[in-house]
C-alpha cells in the first residue's frame, strides 16, 4: 500500500487556502484509482514539495502552508521550516520506524471529524459489537482524517501476539479483522453489503487491533510508561510496520474520548500511541459539539519529518488526464 499512493499538487481553488491536494490510492495489480479518504503522511510532503516548488513564498523561520485537501474538503496546516529561503530538512527529530533525524514538521489537520462520512461515529454510537464467525467482539468505527474501526484487544478471544508475523499467520484472526472490516465499510457507506465489501471498499476503512490502559498491562513491545495505548493496524489486508498517520490520528481521538478526561472534551490533550517500530504522539484539540456529532474535533496535530528522495518527469497520455481540456 504505501508504494501505491500519488499525490497531485496545484493552485488553490479555495481562497482560504494556498494549495490543492488531490490523493490518489492506486491499485496496483488493477490500476484502479480511489480517490475517496486521504493519505496524512503525504499532505506533510505536500507542504514542503509547495514551498520547495515555489507555489508558496518561503518565510523563516517557519512557513504555513494551508492545504485544501480536495478528497475530504477539509483544510490542513503544514508547518514547514525555513532556512536560507529553502526548506530545511535537517534536524534533530526522529520518528518510530523512520531511519535517521529530520527536521521537524507539524501537520495539523483542522476539524477532521466526519472527513469521509460526515460524522465522527459512522455507527452512531462509539462503541458497537460485532458477531463474527469466530465470536462477538466489542469495536470504535470512527471517521477522524479517514475512517478507521479499532477492535479492542481483550474481547478477541484468541490473540496470537503483537508481532507482523504471529497475525499475518494466523488466518482465523485475519478473516474476523476483515468481517469486522467490510461491516465498517457498509456502516461508513462505502459498500452495498459485507459481500460486496471486499471490492467496493479495499482501502477503507482501516482495521487495528487496540490496547488501551483500561484494558490491562500493555502488550510487550519494549514500549516507555508514557504510552496511552498501542495499536496494531491492518492496511490492504496486511499488517502495517508501524501506523498511518490518517488511522493512527482517528485512533488518538478514540482513545482521548475514552480515557479519564472524556467528559471534558474541550481540553486538549496528548495521545502517546505505541506500535511495532516505536511511538507516535498525537496533540488533540476539541471543541464545542457539532450537530450529529459526540464531541467537536477542532483539530489533531503531529510532527513529522520528511525528505526528498527523487526528482523527474511523468508524461501522462492526454486522453487519461483528466486535467486536460476536451478537444
Amino acid at each position: 500500500m504505501t508504494t501505491s499512493k500519488v499525490a497531485s499538487v496545484g493552485r488553490p481553488s479555495r481562497a482560504d487556502c494556498d494549495v490543492d491536494y488531490t490523493y490518489h490510492q492506486v491499485d496496483v495489480a488493477s490500476g484502479e484509482v480511489d480517490r475517496r479518504g486521504t493519505c496524512g503522511n503525504l499532505v506533510t510532503a505536500v507542504g514542503q514539495f509547495a514551498v520547495d516548488s515555489d507555489l508558496v513564498r518561503a518565510i523563516e523561520p517557519l512557513t504555513r502552508v494551508r492545504v485544501h485537501d480536495v478528497n475530504t474538503g477539509h483544510v490542513v496546516w503544514v508547518e514547514v521550516p525555513v532556512e536560507s529561503g529553502r526548506v530545511r530538512y535537517h534536524g534533530d527529530v526522529t520518528m518510530g520506524g523512520v531511519p535517521g533525524t529530520g527536521a521537524g514538521v507539524v501537520t495539523t489537520f483542522l476539524r477532521p471529524a466526519g472527513a469521509v462520512t460526515g460524522t465522527l461515529y459512522p455507527s452512531g454510537s462509539g462503541l458497537d459489537r460485532v458477531a463474527t464467525d469466530a465470536g462477538t467482539v466489542r469495536v470504535t468505527l470512527i471517521d477522524v482524517v479517514n475512517p478507521v474501526v479499532l477492535v479492542h484487544h481483550d474481547s478477541l478471544g484468541r490473540w496470537p501476539g503483537w508481532q507482523r508475523e504471529d497475525i499475518m499467520g494466523d488466518g482465523r484472526l485475519l478473516t474476523q479483522l476483515e468481517e469486522v472490516r467490510r461491516w465498517s465499510a457498509v456502516r461508513c457507506g462505502l459498500a452495498e453489503s459485507q459481500e460486496t465489501a471486499g471490492v467496493e471498499a479495499k482501502a477503507l476503512p482501516f482495521v487495528g487491533v487496540l490496547c488501551d490502559s483500561r484494558m490491562g498491562a500493555f502488550p510487550d513491545l519494549g514500549l516507555p510508561q508514557s504510552v496511552t495505548a498501542a495499536v496494531r493496524m491492518l492496511s490492504g489486508g496486511l499488517v502495517h510496520g508501524a501506523l498511518p498517520l490518517s488511522a493512527a490520528m482517528a485512533t488518538a481521538v478514540a482513545v482521548g474520548l475514552r480515557g479519564p478526561q472524556a467528559d471534558c472534551p474541550e481540553r486538549d490533550k496528548r495521545v502517546v500511541l505505541g506500535h511495532a517500530s516505536g511511538t507516535l504522539t498525537i496533540d488533540v484539540g476539541y471543541g464545542s459539539p457539532e450537530p450529529d456529532q459526540a464531541t467537536g474535533v477542532e483539530r489533531v496535530s503531529v510532527v513529522q519529518t520528511g525528505r526528498p528522495i527523487m526528482s523527474g518527469h511523468m508524461h501522462i497520455p492526454a486522453d487519461l488526464d483528466p486535467t486536460s481540456a476536451a478537444d
